[in-house]
């Protein structure tokens, strides 16, 4: 429209302006409101979870970019960070990680754990040691965390402690206990978070093959 300084073109133009600064404002005041209200309720029911997750949400800056070395499409990402961490986790000396393999293989069926026919994990063990859980911690490939392990029916503790005797009893572990979520994490807050090699991987565990502290930090 030519940029006009005056007129009724000019008079829209500033009336639009001004309700964008307005409602930029009113929105920045209620959010900041809003995050105090979080805070002062996490602090007065006395939740550290949720008080240093609000504040993480609102304070940190270690959050994956969507953009990683040029790429911005979320599969060809998972693809990049999964090379990336298999070179990281690659034994350094393959003859002799094919050695040890080799020599592993043959001692395990051999193996004693030392553990005698009359050995019981107990429901009270296993009650203790979801109760020995960390909480507030992010959830496995399945969605669980310890809080649904902790307020589950009474009857899970029962069921998970045959199913521990049963791996004790069999020595087998299910297949699905040595699988596990990575997650990428930034290295560096100061460098640039547009580069895979500023990432460096967590995995998530299941959260039932966490059940394993034991009575006083023993493992059973």
């Amino acid at each position: 429209m030519g940029k006009p300084r005056s007129g009724e073109i000019f008079r829209n133009k500033q009336q639009a302006k001004y309700e964008y600064k307005y409602a930029f404002r009113t929105k920045e005041t209620a959010s900041r409101e809003q995050f105090t209200d979080e805070l002062n309720d996490a602090l007065a029911n006395k939740d550290s979870s949720s008080f240093w997750k609000t504040w993480q949400s609102k304070f940190s800056r270690k959050r994956v970019s969507p953009v990683i070395s040029g790429i911005c499409d979320p599969t060809a990402i998972a693809e990049k960070f999964a090379n990336l961490f298999e070179t990281v986790f690659a034994p350094s000396f393959t003859e002799r990680h094919r050695s040890l393999r080799a020599e592993f293989y043959h001692r395990f069926p051999r193996y004693n754990c030392g553990v005698t026919d009359g050995f019981q994990i107990s429901v009270e063990l296993v009650e203790q040691c979801i109760c020995e859980l960390k909480r507030g911690k992010a959830a496995d490939m399945d969605g669980l965390t310890a809080e649904h392990l902790f307020y589950a029916h009474p009857v899970f503790i029962p069921l998970l402690s045959c199913l521990f005797q049963l791996i004790v009893h069999f020595g087998l572990v299910p297949t699905d206990f040595a699988c596990g979520l990575i997650i990428p994490l930034v290295k560096n807050s100061d460098g640039d978070i547009k580069f895979s090699n500023n990432y460096c991987g967590i995995t998530l565990n299941p959260v039932v093959s966490s059940v394993r502290t034991g009575v006083d930090g023993n493992g059973w």
